[in-house]
């Protein structure tokens, strides 16, 4: 029985939601809350509190009264109160977590879909400009095969049309079209996927040329745009590439031509040209360099009495002028119709300096370098001539057996010989300044100079010659400065009279496997005899125009250097051809653009 009260009225613990520890050690105070009834009399129940400092231990089993009840509950701490309410509290957090839940499926799905449309978008997007760059690769590779197909020379004659009809201008016209004729490019094959494109060529335009007295040089933009579709929508995508076309008529300089080779070779000649002789280019380009085999005659003899005229500046000054009689004159010597006496000679013109003129054979030409020099040595029976001129400094000064003069300015670069050239060499300078030969590899050139030799007979390169700078990288070459132009022209005919001679170029270096050239060569015979063990190859950074080739045990190998052409026409350094010409030079890839973006 519990505690016992006034009015037979007994205490009724609840125990229902209460644990078992709970039971036996209620909270330290407790608030009991008592509710007074009477069944048989109407009366409001009187509440009432009754607070313990003790913990009464209470029986756990159940009583009750029939008159009253009495209710305990225990209200002591808010962590009690989280017993009372856990269902309801329970029950809110289910629903939020619900809702949360809800919130972000919805999301998921809405990014889900965004995801999977931008998706879509972009693969078509990649799909659109993949056709539209099918369209440019099929133009570029349609023109390049157009090209090919065209001769890499078409002659000109200035006064009329050839039959080809074309004919030589004094400028280059706007469009392209105007001298080579309309370009087509084949329509694209049939795609079998859903997105084909499409190919069109926009007219060329002239954008810059250059002109001399006797060629013109005209660069064209030309624009490829293929133009993607799509079956699925109407999206069109377009790409676009420039190409840069350099155009020249007229007499060009050789040096356009990585390899030309004037006559009819037999089929075994052309064989060991195919496999002997491998050409690579210093640049990009759309078309690869080739081998001109040209039948046509007198193409790369020009007459080296115009090329000098045309160089020296003396005024009123032709190439039917260029006699005993006039040049004496311009050496300096007594005029009369005498031979010029075998020496060398200071070239002096209007303009300055002109280079030097070499009567008779030269037993030996050393090229070298001390500091900003570059030196030029010519030995001849047992005396010695040197020019040393400086770029840099704007200093010359020549040395002969009688006498030492100096300038204030320097040469152009022309080193004439009227007689034969037995060595052509690199060389070392010793302590009194004068030049010895060398086998080894070492450069002998200034970068950024211009050297021409024109040689009436023959001329042999007895070692290395390559420019300051030159390195080598995976069999690829680089230039570090300035290029360096090496002009050797063996024109086989007497520089004043045009007298036949015998002009050859020879490369004789002994024990060497591999000879490095940066040359320009032009000549009626080129040979590697290879008479050492060595020079097994021959590597010629420019290029080789001949009419007669022999490597009988070795390979040539040609990385071919466009001609830097000066725009002053002060000086031209190259040989050109004897005929007016039209021709391709290069093609070039300038700019991409996507959609009107570069």
């Amino acid at each position: 029985m519990g505690p016992k009260l006034a009015g037979n009225m007994h205490i009724r613990p609840q125990w229902k939601n209460i644990s078992n520890r709970e039971r036996i050690f209620p909270p330290t105070k407790p608030n009991i809350l008592l509710s007074l009834s009477d069944k048989n009399q109407n009366f409001p129940p009187l509440f009432f509190k009754l607070t313990k400092s003790t913990r009464p231990v209470l029986p756990p089993q159940k009583h009750q009264l029939n008159s009253c009840s009495v209710i305990v509950n225990f209200f002591s701490s808010p962590g009690s109160r989280r017993h009372v309410f856990s269902s309801g509290s329970a029950t809110l957090l289910c629903v939020f977590i619900i809702f949360l839940f809800t919130i972000f499926s919805l999301g998921a799905l809405v990014n889900t879909e965004i995801f999977l449309h931008a998706n879509r978008y972009r693969r078509e997007k990649w799909l659109l400009q993949l056709a539209s760059e099918n369209g440019v690769k099929w133009g570029v590779s349609s023109l390049r095969k157009y090209f090919e197909e065209k001769p890499e020379i078409i002659f000109l004659r200035e006064d009329i049309s050839s039959s080809t009809s074309f004919s030589f201008l004094e400028l280059p016209p706007e469009n392209l079209e105007e001298i080579i004729g309309s370009i087509h490019i084949p329509p694209a094959p049939r795609s079998e996927t859903s997105y084909s494109w499409t190919t069109l060529l926009a007219p060329s335009h002239l954008e810059s040329f250059f002109t001399t007295g006797t060629y013109w040089l005209a660069n064209y933009g030309l624009k490829i745009r293929g133009l993607g579709k799509s079956s699925f929508s109407s999206g069109v995508s377009l790409s676009e590439l420039t190409l840069g076309l350099k155009v020249g008529a007229g007499h060009l300089p050789l040096a356009w031509f990585p390899f030309l080779l004037e006559g009819s070779p037999s089929p075994e000649k052309k064989q060991l040209i195919d496999q002997k002789i491998h050409i690579t280019s210093g640049e990009t380009t759309l078309l690869s360099p080739r081998k001109v085999i040209l039948e046509s005659p007198s193409f790369i003899s020009p007459e080296p009495k115009n090329w000098l005229a045309q160089n020296l500046k003396v005024s009123s000054l032709e190439p039917q002028d260029l006699t005993h009689h006039r040049f004496r004159e311009i050496l300096g010597l007594n005029p009369s119709n005498e031979p010029i006496p075998e020496g060398v000679y200071l070239l002096r013109d209007d303009l300055g300096l002109g280079g030097l003129f070499i009567q008779g054979n030269a037993d030996e030409i050393l090229l070298g370098i001390n500091e900003s020099y570059q030196i030029i040595q010519i030995k001849k029976n047992q005396d010695i001539w040197i020019l040393r001129f400086s770029p840099l400094e704007q200093k010359t000064e020549f040395q002969s057996p009688l006498q030492v003069e100096k300038f204030n300015l320097i040469p152009r670069g022309m080193i004439i010989i009227n007689g034969e050239v037995k060595s052509l060499s690199a060389a070392l300078t010793n302590p009194e300044g004068e030049l010895f030969s060398t086998t080894e590899k070492i450069p002998c050139l200034l970068p950024g100079i211009n050297l021409t030799f024109l040689c009436s007979q023959e001329i042999t390169i007895t070692s290395h010659l390559f420019q300051q700078g030159l390195q080598f990288e995976e069999e690829i070459p680089y230039l570090k400065g300035q290029e360096a132009q090496l002009i050797i022209w063996s024109s086989g005919k007497d520089i004043l009279t045009g007298q036949e001679q015998g002009g050859e170029i020879k490369i004789q270096v002994p024990s060497q496997e591999e000879v490095v050239i940066q040359a320009h060569l032009t000549s009626s015979s080129f040979a590697n005899p290879n008479q050492s063990p060595g020079a097994k190859k021959l590597r010629l950074l420019g290029s080789l125009q001949t009419k007669e080739i022999e490597l009988p045990n070795s390979t040539l190998t040609i990385n071919h250097r466009p001609p830097l052409i000066e725009k002053n026409d002060l000086f031209q350094p190259f040989p050109t051809t004897e005929q007016p010409i039209l021709a391709i030079i290069r093609i070039t890839p300038q700019n991409w653009s996507e959609n009107g973006h570069n």
